[in-house]
């Protein structure tokens, strides 16, 4: 029985981080026929100028914006009088339940399913080390889960090391070439095993970096059927699923609720608290599955509620955020994805796209094809390199 270890965003409160270490440890577990630990990481400021500083100074006064906050939402912008959302003690209540319970469940309740405790393990003595998958990489990092060298196998006391649908992020090669780690970084790769990533920018920083070409991966998400876990839902009325970030703009909160109105779909929203925007989901990772597969449109902000979508074969549209300067982006990964099943189509960046965009037909017969072959490809690669050691 080989020890095999998986260093990820395991900790991350985010639905799509906890999915894919979920499905990441259950193949694992079958394919090394071993108990699998998650592997924690200490973090450091990945971004080093002042868009970082800004970020702690803003992190250091959270009580007194999330008063200012509270105090905006109360008397500045008024009753909510759309079709979904009802009163201002809704709106506090529910924002209050996303940053306190929904926060708070992942840690008593979710965590521990992955066989996480709150005692930190580092750098424990393993067979296998699988960095991945998530954004392992991301050296512009500026949120809790940080930078480390550490996701980039330093430190690691294993006899084999390798990644898997690991992911830069919204990192560019100019970014580490500015910051002057470029040769520390391909140090690090070159004592890699095998590396897999799962976008072109991702692919392309390695082989910038090492001359060497990683193998290209879907997130472990696509590899893994939930089903078993997933609880049957009921449902008295059609909805518009809305996974995305907190803080959607105005203006596509209108065009998603003219739309729901149109087409007599309840709003719910998962994942980010929006304001003024149907009703807020706090609900487990597998019921936010059932949910996602019982949609009858998707819309996201985010790579994994894409994944989702691509996954329960949905009808959806995926807002970009392009980035700017040093801030965050999603078009590098979220780019990538649609780009691999030719549906580019579904990204958009403006709310006047969105009814248009969600209501255009998909053909899922060639989108299901590529997705189960890179499936396959990429339990090939799994089970090939942990059974290397047999």
């Amino acid at each position: 029985m080989k020890n095999v270890g998986i260093m990820s965003m395991q900790r991350v409160k985010n639905y799509g981080s906890f999915l894919q270490a979920f499905a990441l440890k259950k193949i694992l577990e079958k394919i090394s026929q071993s108990e699998i630990i998650f592997v924690d990481f200490k973090t450091k400021n990945g971004v080093k100028d002042s868009a970082k500083e800004s970020l702690d100074v803003l992190k250091s006064n959270k009580l007194k914006y999330y008063i200012l906050l509270l105090f905006f939402k109360m008397f500045n912008r008024g009753i909510h009088r759309d079709v979904i959302h009802n009163s201002k003690i809704v709106n506090i209540v529910n924002l209050f339940n996303f940053y306190d319970l929904y926060c708070k469940r992942f840690e008593e309740e979710f965590w521990p399913m992955l066989g996480i405790e709150d005692s930190m393990t580092y750098s424990p003595q393993l067979d296998v080390l699988v960095i991945g998958s998530d954004e392992v990489f991301n050296y512009m990092e500026a949120q809790k889960a940080g930078y480390s060298d550490e996701l980039f196998g330093y430190n690691q006391n294993a006899q084999y090391l390798m990644s898997f649908a690991g992911s830069f992020g919204c990192t560019r090669y100019e970014d580490l070439e500015r910051l002057g780690d470029t040769v520390k970084l391909k140090d690090y790769f070159l004592k890699f095993d095998a590396l897999s990533v799962r976008d072109h920018n991702s692919k392309s920083i390695v082989e910038c970096l090492t001359g060497k070409k990683s193998a290209y991966h879907l997130d472990p998400v696509f590899h893994f059927d939930y089903s078993e876990y997933m609880p049957k839902l009921s449902h008295n009325r059609a909805y518009l699923a809305v996974y995305a970030y907190s803080g959607l703009s105005e203006e596509y909160k209108e065009v998603i609720k003219k739309y729901a109105m149109k087409h007599n779909l309840e709003i719910l929203c998962f994942m980010g608290y929006q304001d003024g925007l149907g009703k807020f989901m706090n609900i487990s990772p597998f019921e936010l599955l059932s949910y996602m597969k019982d949609a009858d449109r998707v819309i996201t902000t985010t790579f994994h509620g894409s994944v989702f979508s691509l996954k329960y074969n949905k009808k959806f549209c995926a807002i970009v955020q392009h980035r700017t300067g040093i801030g965050y982006g999603n078009d590098e990964k979220l780019g990538d994805l649609l780009k691999r099943v030719d549906l580019m189509n579904q990204m958009i960046d403006r709310p006047e796209l969105v009814e248009k965009t969600l209501d255009s037909e998909i053909d899922y017969t060639s989108v299901n094809t590529y997705i189960n072959e890179c499936v396959k490809d990429g339990i090939d690669y799994l089970k090939e390199n942990i059974k290397c050691l047999e």
